[in-house]
């Protein structure tokens, strides 16, 4: 409810098979033309702008093997 009233969204993104689940006012997402995409990591990346992509590519990179959890903001 918390994420709903603040009107942002967050997701659990599980790379291993690129399923993204996500969590918030997801009407927000409805800016996208086909929100079922937003599913795959692959279509949420390439919906990003360039530099929002880039930082998340960074973090990916950057992240320690044992860090289950981290957090970024857009």
């Amino acid at each position: 409810m918390a994420l709903a009233g603040a009107r942002a969204v967050s997701f659990d993104w599980t790379i291993a098979d690129d399923c993204i689940m996500w969590d918030g006012a997801s009407d927000i997402l409805s800016l996208h033309p086909d929100v079922a995409t937003l599913r795959k990591g692959k279509d949420f990346r390439a919906w990003m702008n360039p530099e929002a992509r880039r930082k998340l590519s960074e973090t990916i990179e950057t992240a320690n093997a044992g860090d289950l959890i981290f957090d970024i903001e857009f």
